[in-house]
This record gives C-alpha cells, sequence and structure tokens, in this order.
C-alpha cells in the first residue's frame, strides 16, 4: 500500500511502475551519489579510449598508446585523462 498525500492521505494499491520508479531512483543514488566503489576515473575519456582502440583495431591498426595519444592532441582532449583512460584499459585487459 502506498500513501497518497494529495488524496487526504488514502492508501491505494501499489503497482508495479511504482517500485521500479524507486527501484532506479536508489540505483542511481547508489552509483552516482553514494560511489561505494570510491571510482576516482573519468568514463568519459575511459569510453573515448576504448573507441578509439576498437576503431583502430577495425581499420587494421595496432592501437599503441603514441597512436591514440596523437588523435587526443589533435582532438583538443586532456593528455592526463586520456592517459589514466588507457592505462586503466591495459590493466583491465590484462585480467
Amino acid at each position: 500500500m502506498i500513501r497518497n498525500p494529495l488524496a487526504h492521505g488514502s492508501q491505494t494499491m501499489a503497482i508495479l511502475d511504482d517500485y521500479k520508479v524507486l527501484f532506479y531512483i536508489l540505483i542511481l543514488l547508489f552509483h552516482d551519489i553514494v560511489n561505494a566503489d570510491n571510482y576516482q576515473g573519468d568514463d568519459k575519456y575511459l569510453m573515448w579510449v576504448y573507441r578509439t582502440s576498437r576503431d583502430m583495431r577495425l581499420r587494421g591498426e595496432e592501437p599503441t598508446y603514441k597512436k591514440i595519444v596523437e588523435k587526443a592532441e589533435k582532438q583538443g582532449l586532456d593528455l592526463t585523462k586520456v592517459n589514466a583512460g588507457f592505462s586503466q584499459m591495459k590493466s583491465e585487459t590484462r585480467s
């Protein structure tokens, strides 16, 4: 039962959509605000490194650090974040 304050406190049966919204809000709060893993990375740059590496492999090139940094410089990206994303990608592929 869910109490509806707009209807003078009457209670109505909860439907699945009510619980879905609550569930999604809890997930967002946990991952975006609480951040239990204390994640320090930048997903935007990590995904850029993944995408650039994949595109290079599809073109038949070997995605080396030097080539990825050259592409990042051409696009005006923050090289320290690209370096962190590249090292994180390499550490994940080794495990």
